[in-house]
């Protein structure tokens, strides 16, 4: 008892036609034709068709354990709008309350920030959820997830159980562009604009800038043109503010100026 709607996002291979063919086998399984939009669009695409209560995603390149539905489905109830699982073997926290999950979600710790291996009352989903551009390739899903959690006044579900597959595809766009201090100025302005009383939330949004800046040393380790943007400035200006606490990893890995020591700093901060 489920509908499939299979979003063809503009692929230029036989993808569509595949689908198509699922589709003429079985009456549950809609699919969807569309111009090359990316994962937000498509996931739109995919919502606006929908007719369930919940909705579930699935990446083109993952799988699904055969009870996952079923899994995720009998912790859903009137008393919450989303239930999460897990998409490996790292144990997750039970018992979370909302405004732990919506600190969670804004500083991409602790849950995975994809929006899969959850399943989501479809009533939460509007405009705003997707308005995302397409030039953000890595984190609109952390985005998604943080206006979901200020679209619910719920707590969440938790369950320790692996519903899904993830699988890590070295060929895709994600994982073969580097991280650039451009990029992170877009995805932090769009973060920002997705959470309400931002000053109660400096924390979060601190550490995920961080982790944005490491991700950026990781790939671009000689260059610190990053110093000097306002991004860097404003972000220094926070964490005074704040009187922010940085991890020894954070301190160590922001200190270093060039592949040697960024090398060193990585291996110390994992001691």
């Amino acid at each position: 008892d489920f509908e499939l709607i299979l979003v063809d996002d503009g692929s230029v291979d036989d993808s569509g036609k595949i689908c198509d063919e699922y589709a003429e086998k079985d009456n549950r399984i809609l699919v969807i034709h569309q111009k090359n939009g990316g994962v937000s669009s498509a996931r739109k695409a995919g919502v606006v068709a929908t007719k369930s209560e919940w909705i579930c995603f699935v990446d083109g390149d993952d799988t699904i354990p055969v009870d996952s539905i079923q899994t995720l489905m009998s912790r859903t109830s009137v008393s919450t709008d989303i239930v999460v699982g897990r998409c490996d073997d790292r144990k997750i926290p039970t018992g979370m309350t909302l405004e732990e999950y919506r600190r969670k979600c804004i500083s991409g710790q602790t849950l995975h920030s994809g929006p899969f291996a959850r399943v989501y009352r479809s009533c939460l989903f509007n405009e705003n959820v997707f308005d995302i551009p397409k030039e953000i390739i890595r984190g609109e899903d952390l985005i998604m997830n943080v206006r979901l959690a200020f679209r619910t006044e719920k707590p969440p579900i938790l369950i320790d159980q692996k519903v899904y597959n993830y699988r890590r595809n070295e060929n895709s766009v994600m994982h073969t562009s580097l991280h650039t201090i451009e990029h992170a100025i877009l995805f932090h302005k769009y973060l920002s604009l997705s959470i309400p009383n931002k000053e109660k939330y400096n924390n979060e949004v601190i550490k995920n800038k961080i982790k944005s800046i490491i991700n950026v040393l990781y790939d671009n380790p000689s260059d610190h043109s990053w110093r000097k943007t306002i991004f860097w400035i404003e972000l220094k200006e926070q964490i005074k503010r704040t009187k922010y606490k940085f991890t020894w990893r954070e301190r160590i890995i922001l200190a270093s100026f060039n592949r040697f020591t960024l090398k060193a700093a990585i291996k110390i901060a994992s001691l």
